[in-house]
């Protein structure tokens, strides 16, 4: 039998682990949240379960630092040096996480494949009544791990493509030749077995070239695809915006996804939509958390504030989850100064990882501010892709 009931806070509900996605909640909890629509998020599912509290439902979990690509503007690859994390050590930690709510559960890396117990990890998690989506370059996948999937489905598999063609691959991800092409024939196989697979592709100088290509190699295969043409700054403090894309060009491919995904009147609606930023008003709020690759817990793979981070084979999850918390709770929707809850609040990343830290005589954060310049600069960009589109 691969059904298992889960009591989850106040919540009972029912996991198929041998599928990829199948929940199945009490009728009495479908009628109180009045739920009608049946293609709900990770994000709804998890709200309509934390509700007014806070509960671990949704990790975004780093494995591992270490890839078999070394794409410049990776803000890991060759900027992070941790020690890889066995399963043994990191076990009784995460069942205690399982054992708090954890219902989602984002495997990335590095390359989660280069894990040596990768195998067990997902295993264990999909036995345990976890949905997994997995982040990958697809280059390790095999006929065992295909098998696997077969038995226990993830959820989504996110695959990152970077061309495809021989030199622009090699251009971007430093690899051997070969490489673009097993690349491609394992997104095919996974697509073949009935696996959700969806592609993506960082835009910027190295990758724009063989975007349209990629793009159109996905619709030909008929791939779901999408880009981002954000480029964050390494973990070790080294600046990658010299990959970033010019204003004008990333606008405009901002632009083409709305226009894709026929979003244009919704972002002309957002644009007339007038309130101010407030400190953790995301998924952190209620249901988030992130484990980097050297198991330390924080609230997303972008935050460096220590007052949130614990080393959790140091300290435990609960301590670990109780330093997070106690931090978060103090700052909960807090308002960031000197937002000016323009018109524009709907576009802007604001938020306490982009703002600077107000901090008093002990060096203890007590507040967030909007740096300098930073709303001039989106509501350039606003603007801008308000006009191309």
């Amino acid at each position: 039998m691969s059904e298992i009931i889960r009591k989850i806070g106040d919540v009972e509900l029912m996991v198929e682990t041998e599928s990829a996605n199948e929940l199945y909640f009490e009728q009495s909890f479908i009628e109180k949240n009045n739920i009608i629509d049946k293609n709900l998020s990770p994000a709804d599912i998890c709200n309509y379960i934390a509700s007014d509290t806070y509960l671990p439902l949704l990790l975004n979990w780093e494995l591992l630092d270490k890839c078999n690509f070394s794409c410049p503007f990776c803000y890991i690859t060759g900027h992070s040096h941790n020690k890889i994390i066995s399963f043994e050590e990191m076990k009784p930690h995460i069942k205690e996480l399982i054992n708090k709510g954890l219902l989602y559960c984002t495997l990335t890396g590095g390359e989660i494949l280069l894990h040596k117990d990768f195998k067990k990890i997902y295993t264990f998690l999909k036995k345990q009544g976890v949905l997994i989506e997995l982040y990958t370059n697809a280059y390790f996948i095999d006929n065992e791990i295909i098998n696997l999937f077969k038995k226990y489905p993830p959820y989504k598999i996110e695959i990152s493509i970077y061309g495809i063609s021989q030199n622009r691959f090699n251009t971007v991800t430093a690899t051997k030749k070969g490489s673009y092409r097993k690349v491609l024939d394992n997104i095919l196989e996974l697509k073949s077995n009935g696996f959700n697979v969806k592609c993506k592709t960082p835009i910027n100088k190295l990758t724009k070239p063989d975007f349209f290509n990629v793009k159109n190699w996905c619709k030909k295969h008929n791939i779901d695809y999408y880009f981002s043409s954000a480029v964050s700054d390494a973990y070790d403090g080294s600046s990658l915006q010299n990959f970033s894309l010019s204003l004008d060009d990333e606008m405009s491919f901002e632009s083409l996804r709305i226009r894709e995904n026929e979003e244009k009147q919704d972002f002309i609606d957002k644009k007339n939509i007038i309130s101010e930023k407030r400190c953790y008003s995301c998924g952190v709020k209620n249901y988030s958390l992130h484990i980097n690759s050297a198991f330390e817990l924080n609230s997303c793979a972008e935050s460096d504030i220590k007052e949130t981070s614990s080393n959790i084979l140091d300290t435990g999850i609960n301590k670990a989850l109780k330093k997070y918390r106690d931090f978060i709770n103090k700052h909960l929707e807090k308002a960031i100064i000197g937002c000016s809850s323009c018109e524009v609040v709907e576009f802007c990343k604001m938020c306490p990882i982009y703002a600077k830290k107000i901090t008093d005589k002990n060096n203890k954060i007590i507040d967030f501010k909007v740096p300098v310049n930073y709303c001039e600069k989106m509501k350039m960009k606003a603007n801008l892709l308000f006009e191309k589109i």
